[in-house]
């Protein structure tokens, strides 16, 4: 949903940086691998290990359940705009729009603050679990969670949108 292309799916970025290479490309090292697509495969492959490191890191402090850093997101054809998600939030008395995400790393005590998100922490009313549901050029991006799925599945009703996996499987 980034506008980068993916050539290579996650599995096997992750094959890629524990120092094995694609089968397709006729290597079992990376090293021995030339040209673009293996350092472009790379490069991607260590972007999105990072980003779902963080995604993990803030989804666990935000008490999702579920130990996987795996994304979904909300979308349509054409993006959902942002005013269509704050009056979304504004209306849904369990779902808090936030400009300014702040927490605090568990290891250092650092408070961590990311401003300008137009993210919101959307509260279980069963469980009083909280989840964050990240609104980016025109996508809501969330971390997999079954609670969080189900929220989803509303708010997309409510856009006229689909949920789908990082991967394109349609929930």
């Amino acid at each position: 949903m980034s506008g980068q292309i993916n050539l290579v799916p996650t599995t096997q970025k992750r094959q890629l940086l524990a120092g094995k290479c694609l089968p397709s490309l006729g290597s079992n090292r990376p090293e021995a691998v030339t040209g673009q697509l293996c350092r472009q495969s790379l490069a991607s492959a260590v972007a999105d290990i990072q980003a779902s490191h963080k995604l993990f890191t803030r989804s666990q402090k935000l008490g999702a359940s579920t130990p996987m850093a795996y994304e979904l997101h909300i979308f349509k054809p054409m993006e959902i705009a942002l005013e269509e998600w704050q009056s979304l939030c504004a209306s849904d008395p369990s779902m808090k729009l936030e400009n300014e995400l702040a927490r605090r790393n568990p290891v250092t005590g650092e408070t961590i603050v990311s401003s300008g998100k137009n993210s919101a922490i959307w509260t279980n009313p069963l469980t009083q679990q909280q989840y964050l549901f990240d609104y980016r050029k025109g996508v809501i991006s969330f971390v997999y969670s079954d609670a969080a799925i189900i929220k989803a599945k509303e708010i997309a009703k409510a856009l006229a949108a689909i949920v789908e996996g990082d991967e394109g499987e349609a929930y």
